[in-house]
């Protein structure tokens, strides 16, 4: 074919170089940037492991998308878990995206943590939204199998917090 790629002999790849290598070290090694556990610089690799994630599903490589993810969720902490869950949001990884959401609303101190951080104030309507109804429990169906929204009820009135709560029901 007369791709541009066959025409120059070459491809051109625009990512950061660093991220790069570290791609083509885990598709011939099955190995990420090194880390030790007890290492406080280890959280400077979370933005590396994001950057690969994405380079992962740029290049549908599953399996580091996973391995990435897996470190991240490892990782995550009060003050990057709000990063880390626009990221997961961004990319629509469901599984990470959950555990962020898990990890922010663990415990009040941590609830209060992530409110009080300067990136809460920059977050999308929907994530705060997710991130409140998570909070308190997805509001499921009670344990005496009735319904807040029983048969009949006209969703055309109802706020998109009901909307959210009658379909978990």
């Amino acid at each position: 074919a007369n791709m541009k790629e066959t025409v120059q002999r070459s491809v051109c790849i625009e990512e950061d170089a660093d991220a790069v290598a570290s791609l083509l070290k885990f598709v011939y090694s099955a190995e990420l940037p090194l880390y030790d556990e007890d290492d406080l610089q280890t959280q400077a690799l979370v933005p590396c492991w994001q950057k690969l994630a994405l380079l992962g599903d740029k290049y549908e490589i599953l399996s580091l998308v996973e391995a990435c993810v897996q470190l991240i969720k490892k990782h995550l902490t009060k003050q990057n878990v709000l990063d880390i869950l626009q990221f997961s949001h961004r990319v629509r990884h469901h599984v990470l995206k959950q555990a962020c959401l898990r990890f922010a609303t663990q415990d009040q101190q941590t609830r209060k943590a992530v409110h009080d951080s300067p990136l809460f104030d920059s977050l999308d309507a929907d994530l705060v939204r997710e991130l409140f109804t998570f909070a308190n429990g997805g509001c499921k169906r009670r344990l005496n199998d009735s319904f807040e929204f029983p048969h009949g009820t006209d969703w055309r009135k109802l706020t998109h917090a009901q909307l959210q709560r009658a379909t978990d029901e």
